[in-house]
């Protein structure tokens, strides 16, 4: 860290001079020094001493980032799990070893807080001769750094959020061994699993972190925050009351075990998603207090930003609701420096810093992500109202457009996917349709038009319309047009993942929009072997499920026939039972909505006798349309892979 640089973590600052700058050459204006501790900073409790505490934490509660303002108010307690932070750091279990602790979790659990909390209590013990934070995000755990640290230290504790960031640069330096000439390095960080989950797949490690490392480097268990107990809802109830007076309404004067019950069941009343954070957003915000917040904060943000940018932070606070409520871990960093429209190198200035109190955003070394569902769901809520004045369609598709072309210049990673097929996770979400169909349906065709060769986005844009009730017009846009090219391989980038649940999807479509007969010959398809991919239990589920809706129909109109009836007994009385690997997670009832008795599967012969029949009734009394009949193929009533599977298992 530079001379004059500030302790992050707040919007008040302690400078902290720093020493031990290296010399890597000259020019004509004397040497270059390299200051190798750049975004480092050692934690002393005189450093902390002077970080003056804010006599209200009231919006701390509301889920903010920590500042260590907060983190330093005396009254605030620490919650139970900072024991085993502290424990873990006991003199036996540091005296001949280094160890790793890592504080993991979902977005909002406390990790930063418990983090903090913890440098701050170690700060004040005699366990370690200095404590570094990583101050910066762009600071490495260099080799030049472990060298500045130990310089005139011996035992020394390194302390980072984003842990991920890290991961690299331990896994190097611990095969340099860290701990030799009675040296060690201690490690305390935090991260979200997901975050560290990615980072640890990106190195390659086919089992766990703590299986590269030896007995002389120690990884704990990780202290895991997704769950929120008692004794955490009464030490946050106590610190509402004691470090805030401007509590909601709802629990001013109230007892701290009422408090307490009342964050129990608001955490349990969150979506399961991040709980601890739910509950405190629960307690503090109702509806329109919500609203209120929002309104006030997209306000703020509604200038463009510095530059060429077209995008105002108030749209990219939008995206990432969007992408929150279709259930993703938040938007790459270098997608965010596309989308805004600026260097990735000025993200932390441009977006993290005037964000940094807020409640709606979170960042970590890999991606931005927004703070807790129930914010996003109020965003878009607000965002989609007429009066809103964001342009909520055009970014959402510039953000596909951004993910499609990085894809395409460096390769398509992990996650690019799901931002692909935003649309179609947006319908699967928490938002009603009538709020969201319109929007997704259109995502939907922006996909299909920014990735023309991957049959999963024609897919998603098939059940979306279909979902919203316009498979007929599915038909026409979608199927009309692709199903012809649903036996070509070299059409599709990701045939062998989709071509069956292409099938699938192109099934369901017919059988919503009336065309029983062709629905239940495409359903036969993505089950046969006219596709020469693999088939496994999932797909023949699936298929056999479409199947058995298509004939429950024909039967329950009036027009039986032991053929139909044969089909439904043998698909209920294999994917109808559970604990097998056809058990559908959807089971089918239909014998039992037609009072009929169900019985034992008579294996793979009789049930693909059992299709045929059926298949024939069909094709004799059902409507079709001219352009399916084109599409039918003799290898359709061929069952060799499904036959070849069901005896795998041995299904009789």
């Amino acid at each position: 860290m530079e001379s004059g640089q500030e302790l992050s973590g707040g919007r008040n600052s302690v400078n902290y001079q720093a020493a031990g700058n290296i010399y890597v050459g000259s020019d004509e204006d004397g040497p270059i020094r390299v200051n190798p501790l750049r975004g480092w900073v050692p934690i002393t409790s005189q450093l902390l001493a002077k970080r003056k505490p804010r006599s209200d934490l009231g919006d701390y509660f509301d889920g903010l980032t920590p500042d260590w303002k907060d983190i330093c108010h005396p009254r605030l307690r620490p919650r139970p799990a900072m024991g085993k932070v502290l424990e873990a750091f006991g003199v036996n279990q540091i005296e001949d070893r280094s160890i790793l602790v890592r504080i993991g979790g979902a977005t909002g659990d406390g990790k930063s807080t418990i983090l903090m909390q913890a440098v701050a209590i170690l700060a004040q013990k005699d366990i370690f001769d200095a404590i570094y934070w990583r101050n910066d995000g762009d600071a490495r755990f260099t080799l030049d750094a472990v060298d500045a640290m130990r310089a005139s230290h011996r035992k020394i504790l390194v302390a980072s959020d984003d842990a991920e960031a890290l991961l690299g640069d331990i896994d190097r330096f611990s095969r340099l061994n860290l701990h030799e000439e009675n040296y060690h390095f201690h490690f305390l960080l935090a991260s979200r699993e997901v975050d560290w989950n990615g980072e640890r797949d990106r190195l390659g490690w086919p089992l766990s972190v703590a299986s590269r490392w030896g007995t002389s480097f120690r990884v704990s268990a990780p202290i895991q925050l997704n769950r929120v107990e008692a004794a955490d809802a009464r030490v946050v109830a106590q610190n509402w009351v004691d470090c805030s007076s401007s509590r909601p309404a709802s629990i001013v004067g109230g007892e701290v075990e009422k408090i307490a019950r009342g964050m129990l069941d608001a955490t349990r009343a969150s979506e399961g998603r991040q709980a601890f954070m739910g509950g405190l957003l629960l307690m503090r915000f109702d509806a329109d207090r919500m609203s209120a917040r929002l309104v006030s904060l997209l306000s703020r943000l509604a200038k463009n930003l510095p530059g060429a940018s077209d995008v105002s932070l108030a749209e990219f606070m939008v995206v990432l609701a969007a992408v929150d409520l279709g259930g993703i871990d938040g938007i790459p960093r270098d997608i965010v420096s596309r989308f805004i429209e600026v260097g990735e190198s000025d993200l932390r200035a441009l977006v993290e810093v005037p964000m940094k109190r807020e409640f709606f955003i979170g960042s970590s070394s890999r991606s931005f992500f927004a703070r807790h569902p129930s914010i996003s769901k109020a965003m878009i809520e607000m965002a989609l109202g007429d009066e809103s004045g964001l342009r909520v369609e055009w970014s959402l598709e510039k953000l596909i457009e951004d993910v499609q072309s990085t894809g395409k210049a460096t390769g398509f990673r992990r996650g690019f996917g799901q931002l692909i097929d935003l649309g179609r996770r947006l319908m699967n979400g928490s938002l009603p349709h009538s709020l969201v169909g319109t929007l997704a349906l259109q995502l939907c065709r922006k996909s299909c038009i920014e990735a023309p060769g991957e049959l999963s986005n024609f897919i998603a844009l098939s059940q979306t319309q279909r979902e919203l009730g316009e498979p007929k017009s599915a038909l026409v846009e979608v199927w009309e047009k692709q199903a012809r090219r649903l036996d070509d391989f070299n059409a599709w980038g990701d045939y062998g993942d989709h071509v069956r649940g292409g099938w699938a999807e192109f099934s369901a479509t017919l059988g919503a929009a009336g065309y029983l007969w062709p629905s239940f010959w495409a359903a036969q398809v993505s089950i046969s072997d006219r596709l020469t991919v693999g088939l496994d239990p999932g797909r023949i589920s699936i298929g056999l499920n479409q199947l058995a809706l298509n004939v429950k129909l024909l039967y329950g109109s009036g027009a039986g026939h032991p053929d139909l009836l044969q089909l439904l007994l043998e698909v209920e009385a294999l994917v109808g039972r559970s604990g097998t690997v056809f058990s559908h997670r959807f089971p089918t009832r239909y014998l039992q909505e037609l009072s009929i008795k169900p019985r034992q599967f008579g294996g793979g012969q009789a049930l693909v006798a059992a299709i045929r029949r059926a298949a024939q009734h069909l094709r004799d009394g059902g409507a079709s349309l001219a352009w399916i009949d084109t599409l039918v193929d003799s290898k359709d009533d061929s069952f060799d892979l499904l036959i070849e599977q069901l005896s795998r298992h041995d299904m009789r």
